[in-house]
């Protein structure tokens, strides 16, 4: 059985050579067992969007972010998550709004490099801090790239490969006392 690429205008169909088509994951899974495709390790080399793709020996787990960067802003879709962070996460402090937005920029453009800060949002439950880590997480990085959770454990635990390949990490509603909190502390600073 053998496969042939039929590359049309910014697409690739792969098709058997019968016609039928075949999946992807198929596809690269028999590469990957007939010695086609072979990398010595796995890691995580996320590159800023609109660049080329790092050569590397190993399996880059970096997806690509989702949202690629417009050629004008559309202000109707912008201005609303800006006046949010501002007012709903930064309390109306500009300096504050700037420093968020700032960061979440950081991410994209240098995302290679580790922030070394983290962002934590306290406020009753149900007040909005969600609606800009759910629109990054959707919109602007993709599900991939973006770990959710409640239980610090599965972040800090010895078992931790959910974080793997992840760009952004949130806690959302993390239930433990303090006493918890100070005890992960070390092992959380490790990892900004």
């Amino acid at each position: 059985m053998g496969f042939k690429l039929d590359i049309g205008k910014l697409t690739i169909n792969i098709v058997e050579l019968g016609g039928e088509a075949i999946k992807l994951q198929f596809l690269i899974e028999n590469a990957f067992n007939t010695g086609l495709i072979a990398y010595a390790d796995i890691d995580f080399l996320p590159y800023p969007p609109n660049t080329i793709p790092p050569k590397t020996e190993f399996f880059n787990l970096f997806l690509e972010f989702k949202a690629k960067p417009a050629s004008h802003i559309n202000y109707d879709l912008i201005n609303p998550i800006i006046w949010h962070i501002e007012y709903i996460w930064c309390n109306g402090d500009k300096n504050l709004s700037e420093y968020v937005l700032k960061w979440f920029a950081f991410l994209v453009q240098h995302p290679s490099i580790i922030p070394e800060t983290i962002l934590v949002l306290r406020s009753p439950p149900r007040c909005g801090k969600n609606i800009i880590t759910d629109f990054v997480r959707k919109s602007l990085f993709g599900p991939e790239l973006v770990y959710s959770t409640s239980d610090l454990r599965k972040i800090l635990g010895k078992f931790n490969s959910a974080i793997q390949g992840c760009k952004l990490i949130i806690m959302n509603e993390a239930g433990m006392a303090s006493d918890e909190w100070h005890k992960a502390n070390d092992h959380l600073k490790s990892l900004i």
